[in-house]
């Protein structure tokens, strides 16, 4: 499946090899036969959403009307297809990729393997790949993208790697990568830099926000300060917690115990606690993005708040998502967008 980028279209493949297109809009569904004869396993719009290019399993590939794009193989061979539908290699990456995502205003291409290898191309105009960065861990649990709006495009890199439980996020123009447990580096796109963060946790989760790196694990909280034109990071603050949630917007670093979300400043003294009802839970999941905060717990409940001001004002009442799906058992993950008026909730079923 695939939404189009700009509007309330969703594109789906089926194992007869027909595609989809759900009109949200107009509420009906249209089904374009395109040629596939075997289950279609890839749908990509264009960026301005007037094109869908369709592969199937055995590897056939059409688009309603010539484009450039790029195609990766299970043997790591990243092809370039341009207008005139010349096929040419670019790349090799060794092994078998299984995802990639193009950023084009910045024209960089990721592209994220079966074994957890992350790498970072600057396209050419004429399609060519130069390699900016690879990162491989052995992160062999799981690997999994997430993309957002917000300031236009940004996205995030979630990695996880036992005992570790954020590994790596990319947001707000720069990545926050683990290296080690006790090492991350920060990269920003614009303009492009690396600066190398050590430190003396052994580090459980990572959060950042435009101007700070938060690191935390199950007894203390540690806050940078980052100046880019120095390539230099301050410690800003830091503090002993038990907070198995911790986030960060501007000056306040959110934690998280059995029955409240607590603001607090970089040495930890309290600003603001927002509770929770006994019915509601315990938070197991908190996500910021723009001016707000939402957070979802082991009850089924997902709250929010918007955190603008000086004090966060609730604007999400409580809702019980397990009582409204019930064939499902527990929210295990919950993310905001940009302006606060979608949420997306992952849940775990019976």
């Amino acid at each position: 499946m695939s939404w189009h980028p700009t509007r309330k279209i969703l594109s789906v493949g089926w194992e007869n090899g027909d595609i989809t297109l759900w009109n949200e809009h107009e509420h009906e569904g249209n089904c374009a036969t395109d040629g596939h004869k075997a289950p279609v396993n890839i749908l990509s719009w264009s960026s301005n959403g007037t094109r869908l290019i369709s592969g199937d399993e055995p590897g056939q590939m059409y688009a309603a009307e010539s484009l450039s794009c790029y195609i990766g193989s299970e043997d790591g061979i990243i092809f370039h297809i341009d207008e005139k539908l010349v096929l040419r290699e670019c790349a090799n990456v060794e092994t078998m990729i299984k995802s990639m995502l193009i950023y084009e205003a910045k024209s960089i291409l990721v592209v994220v393997t079966t074994t957890m290898m992350l790498i970072q191309f600057s396209c050419a105009p004429d399609g060519s790949l130069s390699e900016l960065m690879k990162i491989n861990r052995g992160l062999s649990e799981r690997c999994y993208m997430e993309r957002y709006c917000q300031l236009g495009f940004t996205c995030n890199f979630h990695y996880y790697k036992k005992p570790v439980a954020d590994i790596a996020i990319f947001t707000l123009q720069s990545a926050v990568v683990q290296i080690s447990p006790y090492h991350v580096q920060l990269e920003t796109l614009d303009p492009p830099n690396i600066l190398s963060i050590r430190t003396d946790i052994h580090i459980r989760g990572v959060s950042n926000s435009e101007d700070h790196v938060v690191l935390w694990n199950s007894k203390k909280i540690v806050v940078y300060e980052i100046n880019e034109e120095k390539n230099f990071a301050r410690l800003a603050g830091t503090f002993d917690i038990d907070s198995p949630l911790t986030a960060i917007y501007q000056q306040t670093v959110f934690t998280a115990d059995t029955s409240s979300i607590t603001a607090r400043n970089f040495q930890g003294t309290i600003k603001q606690t927002m509770s929770l009802a006994e019915q509601e839970g315990i938070p197991i999941s908190i996500d910021i993005c723009g001016h707000y905060l939402v957070i979802a717990t082991d009850n089924g409940f997902v709250k929010g708040w918007d955190i603008s001001r000086r004090e966060s004002r609730q604007y999400i009442s409580p809702k019980n998502i397990s009582e409204s799906l019930p064939d499902t058992s527990l929210v295990t993950r919950v993310k905001i967008n940009c302006n606060g008026t979608k949420i997306a909730i992952q849940l775990k079923k019976d």
